[in-house]
C-alpha cells in the first residue's frame, strides 16, 4: 500500500480547486474555515471527503490493519510547479521499478489554477452551473480549463489565510495530530517527511 500525502496547506488549496472544477460554488475561505474549525464534521460533502481521504493517520489506521507493515509506504508529494517527474521518481523507488522503464513524455503537468482563474470559475459555477447540467464537465474541462481561463488576470497562486497558519490554534490542532502521531505501521517513507512525536 502506498499512501500519497502532501503539505496540508497545499492539500486544502488543491482540494478546493477540485471541488470548483466539479461545479461547486463554496468560497475558498468558507471551505478552509469549515474544515479547520469542524474537521470531519464540516458540511457535506467536504468534511468526510477531505479528512476521510487526506488524514494520513486515519487512512493508515484503516488500511494498516489489513496490510503487513513492511508493505505500507508513505509517498510525499512535491508542491506544484516543481521538477517534472519527482513524484514518479519517488514512487518507482518505493516500488522497485528501474529508472527508464517507463516513458513519461507527453504527460501533462498538474498545475493548479491561479487565484483569478479559480475565483472566475467559481463565479461561473454560480451563474451557469445549474443551466449546463450534464454538459458542465465537458464544456468546462474541454473549453475553459487548460486553455487560459483568465490568463490576462495574472498568475498569482492562492495562499492560505494567516489565521490558519501553524501558530493559530485552529490549524495547529490537526497539524499536531497529523504531524505528531506517525503511524507505526508505516514501513518506508519516500522523500523527506519530518514527523515529530506530539508533546
Amino acid at each position: 500500500m502506498v499512501l500519497a500525502t502532501r503539505d496540508l496547506g497545499w492539500q486544502l488549496i488543491l482540494d478546493w480547486q477540485e471541488q470548483i472544477r466539479h461545479a461547486h460554488t463554496i468560497t475558498f475561505e468558507r471551505f478552509v474555515d469549515d474544515l479547520v474549525a469542524l474537521g470531519i464534521d464540516a458540511p457535506e460533502p467536504y468534511g468526510q471527503m477531505f479528512w476521510g481521504l487526506h488524514d494520513p493517520v486515519r487512512v493508515l489506521r484503516t488500511w494498516g490493519s489489513a496490510v503487513p507493515r513492511e508493505r505500507v509506504h508513505v509517498l510525499t508529494l512535491p508542491p506544484p510547479g516543481g521538477r517534472a517527474g519527482v513524484m514518479w521518481d519517488r514512487f518507482r523507488t518505493l516500488a522497485g521499478i528501474a529508472d527508464g522503464v517507463c516513458d513519461l513524455g507527453g504527460i501533462p503537468g498538474d498545475e493548479p489554477l491561479s487565484a483569478v482563474e479559480a475565483e472566475l470559475l467559481r463565479r461561473l459555477n454560480e451563474r451557469m452551473g445549474p443551466a449546463l447540467g450534464g454538459d458542465y464537465e465537458r464544456l468546462v474541462h474541454d473549453h475553459l480549463l487548460g486553455h487560459g481561463l483568465a490568463r490576462q488576470g495574472g498568475s498569482a497562486r492562492l495562499a492560505g489565510e494567516p489565521r490558519h497558519g501553524p501558530h493559530r490554534d485552529g490549524a495547529a490542532r490537526p497539524a499536531r495530530r497529523l504531524g505528531g502521531a506517525p503511524d507505526p505501521r508505516a514501513g518506508r517513507v519516500a522523500a523527506r517527511l519530518r514527523l515529530r512525536r506530539g508533546r
